[in-house]
């Protein structure tokens, strides 16, 4: 069942769209540290909204699904909300560079769809709490993070459809290095993402049951473990003596190891999606400083090369104390 199949593409969507919102607000508190960090602050609240678009190749799909469904699409959009704190660590001598530790905590809600054509379609709405860990010592940038979800599918074929759950928990850990060069910085990076679900088996209005990984591993399905590597180059930008801007641009390099799911029908038939492979992500942002307690920031973003081509946007507000 080519909808049953959607249930992949929802769940990929849904978490790579929510990562790197939190990604991209790391990036961005990165960021403005190397103009801001003379600012006497410890906490943090911060909200953003991301939305994305992918056009799904039927490369994605077995063969016989590919060829009688054609391309299919995706749409994803959801908000976040966190709130962090900063701990300024100094040597003991007082000499050399200060350490700046951040970690915090975040909630947020995404609904993702996946359309195929002849009134086909898999949406997932999903509720996650989160939470992560930021250093800054020197030219020396890590991040981790760790969310979990609870998830809702609902499996639509004409007028009739199906309802599962589920959950999801996934996990980001990037490393990055400076590079300064006056107000121009370069920062290599490589990041591993990895996602793990549980999806629920779930049966149709002819009582089909459907299963959803191998039948003898059907809970911790291993959905998506993905490695970047690539660099940003940024510019810092002082307007006055408040207002920081810092324009960047970036590319990585993808290699999705698993992305795949095989859903098995109760008369042993087994269809799989593959989502696995290379692609390549390009991302330009602008996150402006306005005030000693304002930030607000923007990224838009192409994913291409790979089964999808992936459009994304994300917008958000920070405010220190």
């Amino acid at each position: 069942m080519p909808g049953a199949l959607a249930v992949n593409a929802t769940s990929l969507f849904a978490s790579r769209a929510a990562l790197s919102s939190v990604g991209q607000r790391l990036d961005h508190l990165r960021t403005l540290a190397t103009t801001g960090e003379d600012l006497n602050y410890t906490w943090q609240a911060w909200t953003q909204g991301y939305y994305r678009e992918d056009e799904i190749d039927t490369d994605a799909f077995s063969p016989d699904v590919g060829a009688s469904y054609g391309v299919a699409e995706g749409k994803t959009h959801g908000f976040q909300a966190g709130v962090d704190k900063r701990k300024v660590i100094t040597s003991k001598t007082g000499k050399g560079p200060k350490k700046y530790v951040t970690y915090g905590a975040f909630m947020d809600y995404t609904e993702s769809e996946a359309d195929l054509p002849h009134q086909t379609a898999s949406t997932l709405k999903s509720t996650g709490l989160g939470g992560y860990i930021s250093t800054h010592a020197g030219p020396w940038h890590t991040d981790l993070v760790a969310r979990y979800t609870w998830d809702k599918y609902k499996i639509t074929v004409g007028s009739t459809s199906m309802d599962t759950d589920g959950y999801t928990w996934s996990g980001m850990a990037r490393v990055a290095y400076a590079y300064d060069y006056g107000t121009w910085s370069l920062l290599p990076q490589g990041q591993l993402i990895y996602q793990q679900r549980d999806v629920a088996s779930a049966t149709d209005a002819f009582g089909r049951n459907y299963v959803f990984g191998p039948a003898n591993m059907r809970l911790n399905v291993p959905a998506s473990f993905e490695g970047r590597v690539g660099a940003t180059l940024r510019k810092a930008v002082r307007l006055g003596n408040r207002i920081s801007l810092a324009p960047y641009v970036s590319a990585l390099f993808l290699w999705e190891f698993k992305g795949n799911l095989t859903v098995t029908t109760v008369n042993n038939t087994a269809i799989k999606t593959d989502f696995g492979g290379e692609s390549y992500l390009f991302s330009a942002g602008l996150p402006v400083r306005v005030s000693d307690a304002l930030d607000i920031y923007a990224e838009a973003s192409l994913q291409t090369g790979g089964p999808t081509e992936s459009h994304n946007l994300n917008l958000g507000v920070n405010y220190r104390w």
